[in-house]
């Protein structure tokens, strides 16, 4: 048996209402963010050729990471050297 949502609403938004609750994002304060956090942020496949694959297991042999630790390491690299 389907059990139906009666749509009752208490208060109808308001212009006003509406922009409170906006602008509230703005004024929230920024949390700090640990660079050496576990990485379980986000995750995402990237796609290589076989010649950008080979520099990549180079590298991390080379350095003795892992290939993701590389990549991570060139990230931050990057930024820092933008000034970010």
């Amino acid at each position: 048996m389907v059990k139906r949502r009666d749509k009752t609403y208490d208060s109808i938004a308001t212009a006003e209402a509406v922009e409170r609750f906006s602008s509230g994002a703005y004024g929230a304060p920024a949390s700090a963010i640990d660079p050496d956090a576990k990485p379980t942020f986000k995750h995402f496949n990237i796609g290589f050729n076989e010649y950008d694959y080979r520099l990549l297991e180079r590298l991390a042999k080379k350095q003795r990471r892992s290939k993701l630790s590389v990549i991570r390491m060139l990230i931050r690299d990057s930024a820092e050297s933008d000034g970010e």
